[in-house]
């Protein structure tokens, strides 16, 4: 990883007090962003039991004013709601309409489907699962920049406007009730890409031929200001969210309220030739992820063998040539990423 990857990595990792288990699977990516898979963002987290006098309580849930039902249904998280989509007709439409509407949940697009037309046949999500989605988390690499904006041998940068076009098209084509747009540009950024203070031309070109009624932001990563010089090794990143206004100002958003970045569940492999992009799904989607997502939970492994369920024990850091030493749950949590990732 990067080390403008660590400001991901110190939001991937679990601190005390830990409330989950160690047998979990975690899906991190390779600059340590937190990916949940579908069917880990639809289960419950604890499992009860519901005796005859809260199932009660449940069936008198419907006697209530229709506005107190809605805004108890607004205070339900994604797995309640995604449970009451397969109830009644009533609770269904609005636990539909609550479940996608959902401000702190965005479902995972791959850029580089959506300037290439997005056929259906290059990706390896549910398409019909797509359309329902509105809150989409485009991952945007640095590759797209130069398709963009080609760079002359003159160093004339040529703008392909129509790759613009093509984006924004294929988005509302197969994500029809789009509202929500961030553009994830997890790369370090200097600043000096074509001349502009923060964001690269092409992130910036794409912000500003966001179709109407789709709100979009750019979320990246910069270096801190600092007083002392700084090398690669020293140097530390920030995430950035900045937007457009509609007279065209840029503004830095809250990056403060956490979001949970879904993937999206896998289309459905038939034949020979789906048995082929499973494997192609496993390999280069499934398993990447889950290979990255052990080393968090390995440093929480160790965190909590010293410091979890009462114990107090202090201990120094494994890595033979430091000479760290760890004396409260956290700290060796927020130290190996910050020196040994």
């Amino acid at each position: 990883m990067h080390r403008y990857g660590v400001c991901n990595l110190l939001t991937t990792l679990s601190y005390p007090p830990w409330t989950k288990g160690l047998d979990r699977v975690v899906y991190m990516t390779q600059h340590g962003e937190e990916r949940f898979p579908f069917y880990a963002y639809v289960q419950p987290n604890d499992v009860c039991t519901v005796n005859s006098h809260h199932n009660a309580s449940f069936w008198s849930f419907s006697r209530l004013p229709a506005e107190i039902q809605v805004h108890v249904l607004a205070m339900c998280p994604a797995s309640t709601l995604f449970r009451l989509m397969h109830t009644s007709l009533k609770l269904r439409t609005e636990a539909l309409k609550l479940f996608w509407a959902k401000a702190d949940t965005y479902f995972l697009v791959d850029a580089h489907w959506l300037i290439n037309k997005a056929y259906p046949g290059d990706s390896m999500w549910d398409m019909a699962f797509l359309v329902q989605v509105q809150n989409v988390e485009i991952d945007y690499s640095s590759v797209l920049n130069n398709r963009i904006c080609m760079r002359q041998e003159d160093e004339r940068v040529e703008i392909q406007s129509n790759l613009v076009d093509i984006f924004w098209a294929s988005l509302r084509d197969r994500v029809l009730n789009v509202k929500r747009v961030i553009l994830n540009y997890n790369e370090g950024s200097t600043g000096r890409e074509y001349g502009l203070d923060r964001i690269p031309l092409a992130l910036r070109l794409l912000v500003e031929a966001s179709p109407h009624g789709i709100e979009t932001c750019v979320l990246f990563l910069e270096r801190k200001q600092t007083s002392r010089p700084t090398t690669w090794r020293t140097a530390t990143w920030r995430r950035c969210l900045l937007r457009r206004t509609e007279q065209g100002v840029w503004e830095e958003g809250n990056l403060e309220k956490f979001r949970k970045t879904i993937l999206m569940p896998p289309k459905i492999f038939r034949g020979p030739v789906g048995s082929f992009g499973e494997l192609l799904y496993q390999c280069y989607t499934k398993i990447p992820l889950q290979r990255y997502g052990l080393w968090p939970l390995m440093v929480e492994a160790l965190d909590r063998h010293h410091f979890d369920v009462g114990r107090n024990e202090p201990f120094p850091c494994p890595v033979a040539s430091c000479t760290a030493y760890f004396s409260k749950g956290g700290e060796w949590t927020i130290y190996a990423a910050e020196e040994h990732y």
